[in-house]
């Protein structure tokens, strides 16, 4: 019998927890208590993370630059753009 290598343990442990999801997705098509629905909703809700809290101050700052200058119409066409840098492409 062939022993387990790490590579194989991984392969298993994501296997078993594919199957586990499905299972839970079946599980949870069938669900008709709403009040258990609207809890997996609260606890999905509770891990949903806003891509705006991992960034840095830096970008943010950037961001909201380029958000200002769209505002006042400061924006460049994307044909100006692509025509600008087409030899590079």
């Amino acid at each position: 019998m062939k022993s387990l290598t790490l590579g194989d343990q991984k392969l298993r442990n994501v296997m078993d927890i594919k199957a586990e999801k499905l299972e839970l997705i079946q599980w949870l098509a069938g669900m008709r208590d709403m009040g258990t629905i609207k809890e997996f909703i609260k606890l999905k809700k509770s891990r949903e993370i806003d891509w705006w809290d991992t960034i840095g101050t830096e970008e943010r700052a950037e961001i909201s630059e380029g958000i200002a200058q769209a505002d006042k119409g400061d924006v460049i066409s994307h044909e100006e753009v692509m025509e600008k840098y087409k030899k590079w492409l």
